[in-house]
């Protein structure tokens, strides 16, 4: 794994992470493209896995910045949208969720590594299929939706939990 830091798909979790407060203001204010913007900031997610595996730019800070960028994605979406709906008990819930799965990243994904608990399709699947919610509730919000959000984004967290549990 290299030690770079200025490649392509860093560059791209970068710009996610820029984009994110963005997008979320941009929710607040109901700015009708704001649905086509977060496409393209989700769909540079698909290009800066591809890039990295197809064109030799893996990298350590990569393995970090991708899921990181994913949850601050994740959480400027869907803050506003809670905001915006008035959601109290909703926003309560997902922010103490989001909070606690970022801490658990932070201090947790050291120790998963060095157990050989590695990022899987049922991760990969999860987070795909949370843009599409987040495209959904951007569209059209449903209390629901949330809660199939806050589902798909705990399912993963549970399989990397367990399977740290069983290799101690």
């Amino acid at each position: 794994m290299k030690k770079r830091i200025f490649t392509i798909p860093n560059l791209l979790d970068f710009f996610r992470i820029i984009a994110a407060p963005i997008v979320g203001w941009l929710i607040l204010i109901e700015w009708k493209y704001t649905v086509l913007l977060l496409a393209f900031v989700l769909a540079t997610d698909l290009f800066d896995g591809y890039i990295a595996r197809n064109f030799n730019q893996k990298s350590e800070l990569g393995e970090v910045l991708d899921p990181l960028a994913d949850k601050v994605i994740f959480f400027f979406v869907i803050l506003p949208i809670l905001i915006r709906e008035e959601l109290h008990t909703s926003l309560l819930i997902f922010l103490i969720i989001a909070i606690l799965f970022l801490v658990l990243f932070i201090f947790l994904r050291p120790q998963y590594k060095k157990r050989g608990v590695v990022v899987n399709l049922l991760g990969k699947a999860s987070v795909f299929i949370n843009c599409f919610i987040l495209l959904a509730m951007v569209w059209e919000y449903h209390e629901w939706m949330i809660y199939v959000f806050i589902f798909f984004l705990a399912l993963p967290q549970i399989n990397y939990f367990y399977k740290f549990i069983k290799k101690l």
